[in-house]
């Protein structure tokens, strides 16, 4: 069985994603900041039911800021924590 995967770089290394959890690639410019937030936390994309934390994993994984470019956007991948989607 195969699977087809998104991939994204991180520093130096290129991880990949299922593509069937990806929902949506949104514009960074959404952004709604949050104000004395962790500098990992981004700030908030504003869906319908409820926002979505966007975490710059670069900065949570201790690998400096991610270079801002034009072809910068934000994964809004589904995960599961403690089983709940």
């Amino acid at each position: 069985m195969s699977r087809e995967l998104l991939c994204f770089e991180l520093g130096s290394e290129v991880y990949g994603v299922d593509l069937a959890r990806v929902r949506e690639i949104a514009p960074f410019d959404d952004l709604v900041r949050v104000p004395s937030a962790p500098a990992f936390l981004l700030g908030l994309l504003p869906r319908q039911g409820s926002p979505v934390p966007v975490i710059d994993l670069a900065r949570k994984f201790g690998l400096g800021e991610a270079a801002i470019t034009r072809h910068r956007a934000v994964l809004v991948i589904e995960t599961r924590i403690d089983g709940r989607p």
